[in-house]
């Protein structure tokens, strides 16, 4: 049933940057799909990793951890109070 839903429409309202993970060889998901969202959400990064199908984060674990890593923002630097 969720696979089926169609919720395109809302694309467009997302406001917060975002990270799309595509793999390169997913047959769900395909890269076609991974563009059209990449074109309908503001201020999104795609990201495709080679040789992967769907399950791409445990197959390429250190290259989706690394984009991730390049993509977040970094946290503030400590803060002496003293």
């Amino acid at each position: 049933m969720l696979a089926a839903a169609d919720q395109r429409d809302l694309l467009p309202d997302i406001l917060v940057p975002t990270l799309l993970i595509c793999g390169e060889l997913d047959a769900r998901s395909t890269l076609s799909v991974a563009r059209q969202f990449e074109q309908a959400i503001p201020d999104t990064k795609l990201v495709v990793i080679p040789r992967c199908g769907h399950v791409s984060k445990p197959r390429a674990a250190p290259a989706v951890q690394r984009r991730r890593t390049l993509f977040l923002p970094s946290p503030p630097a400590a803060v002496d109070v003293a």
